[in-house]
């Protein structure tokens, strides 16, 4: 199986296919931006991260965004 995402201007598109290039799934959803604010930016990425993270084996004690919706 083979996972493809594609990080748009507009919108965030994914797709699995299986060994026989058949689209077995797929979803699309506009993108959403927003402005960061200074402080923003000043804060390091495990900390930018709420209670609503799911663990992460690579870094110990972080954790990383989960995906909306799943």
């Amino acid at each position: 199986m083979y996972l493809g995402i594609d990080l748009g201007t507009s919108e965030v598109k994914a797709l699995v296919i299986d060994e026989n290039h058949e689209v077995i799934a797929s979803h699309r959803r506009a993108a959403e931006y927003s402005a960061a604010s200074s402080a923003l930016v000043r804060t390091s990425a495990g900390a930018m991260v709420g209670g609503d993270g799911v663990p992460d084996g690579h870094a110990t004690g972080k954790m990383r965004p989960a995906l909306a919706g799943h």
